[in-house]
Formats: C-alpha cells, sequence, structure tokens
C-alpha cells in the first residue's frame, strides 16, 4: 500500500524519528484516498465523489472507505475539509496497523522523566530496499516507473523527505528536478481522481504550514 511505504521510508533508521511529522498526518491522508483510488474504489468527478463497498483487506483503508460511504452526496472539498480534522486519529492508526503486522516496532522516547512520543524500527525492510532501489532508478537515471511510485515520489517530494536518500548535493538536485517533473505531468489512469484530492489536501497542508509559521 502506498500509505504503509510513505511511513516506512519516512522513518530515519539512525534516529527512529519521523521525518516530515510536522506535514505527516495530511500527506498519509492523501495517501490513503490514493490507495482507494488505485484500488477503484472511490472515484471523483466534478468535485463529486463515489465509494464502492467491500473489504480492502486493510483495516485503514476500510475505515476511510465507511467514513466515506456515510459522506456521500457532499461535495468532495466539505468532506476533505472534515477529514482533516481527523488526521491524527488516521496517522495512530496507520502506526498501530503497521505495528500489528510487523512492519514496525516502537519504543517510548523519555527525555528528563517524561514521554515525548515513540521512536520507531523498521522490522522487515526487503521491500523497503526495492522501494529505494526504485527511487534511485527513477530519479536518478531517468526509468519509467509505475503509477503507484510516482504517487510516493511525489507525497515524499512534499514533505521534503525524498533529500534523505541521496547523499550528495549532485544526486539530490537531480533528484528534486526530476520528482518536480514527474508531479507535473499527467496521469494515464484516475487523472481526475489523484490531481483533485492532491490539489484539496496540498491546500489545507500549505494553511496549517501558515499557521504554524
Amino acid at each position: 500500500m502506498l500509505k504503509d511505504k510513505l511511513i516506512l521510508l519516512s522513518i530515519n533508521p539512525k534516529t527512529g524519528h519521523i521525518q516530515g511529522q510536522t506535514s505527516m498526518n495530511y500527506l498519509l491522508l492523501c495517501a490513503t484516498l490514493y490507495d482507494l483510488v488505485l484500488m477503484e474504489k472511490l472515484t471523483i468527478s466534478s468535485n463529486k465523489f463515489t465509494v464502492f463497498p467491500g473489504s480492502t483487506g486493510d483495516p485503514v483503508l476500510d475505515n476511510m472507505l465507511n467514513t466515506l460511504a456515510g459522506l456521500q452526496g457532499k461535495k468532495l472539498s466539505t468532506v476533505i475539509s472534515k477529514l482533516t480534522f481527523t488526521t491524527s486519529k488516521i496517522y495512530k492508526s496507520q502506526i498501530k496497523h503497521l505495528e500489528n503486522i510487523r512492519l514496525i516496532s516502537s519504543r517510548p522516547l523519555i527525555w528528563l522523566g517524561i514521554r515525548w512520543g515513540n521512536l520507531y524500527r523498521v522490522i522487515r525492510d526487503e521491500k523497503l530496499k526495492m522501494t529505494q532501489t526504485m527511487l534511485e532508478r527513477t530519479l536518478i537515471y531517468g526509468r519509467r516507473t509505475n503509477i503507484e511510485n510516482r504517487l510516493l515520489i511525489e507525497l515524499l517530494s512534499i514533505g521534503n523527505i525524498l533529500n534523505i536518500f541521496f547523499s550528495s548535493r549532485e544526486y539530490k538536485t537531480i533528484a528534486a528536478k526530476r520528482a518536480k517533473t514527474l508531479i507535473g505531468s499527467k496521469f494515464e489512469h484516475h487523472q481526475e481522481s489523484l490531481t483533485t484530492i492532491r490539489k484539496l489536501i496540498i491546500s489545507h497542508l500549505k494553511a496549517s504550514r501558515a499557521v504554524k509559521g
């Protein structure tokens, strides 16, 4: 799942912190909706959406699908606004899901006797290494990639997480340019659904960043 890869790639292997934490809740909401579109459980047309009931095999996606089903008939912009108030809940559910399927482990971060959150470690990193190889092939060597990987690159770029995968300044520059080109190009499938979701959620993310300064 796109949302799973987003979290796994955001965990700093040295510190255990999740990179791009200030943006992660919004990016995870975006990834969750992207996953539903790619699974053809959600379609969007003219600011209205349609959901197709049925289990996805993923509790986080199932919960989102049920939430959207209860809001059908409302404008998507209104629904996205409502969902942005639940991003912390979605984030916690996603972390718990990854722990339950043993993709990550966590331990409390305690300083001066006070708990400040959690530190995380990726347990099974085989697929993670494959994804990191994909990032290098796509962003450094210009190889073609699939729609899911393209969306992942988009989310990592927006969250300012992409740079951590490339050590040299030259590679960082090349990766940033190729990511920008990918983000600006059209999708072969689900064009309206994906671009509408991105536009609405990124708008809320920018507003949140402006408030926080």
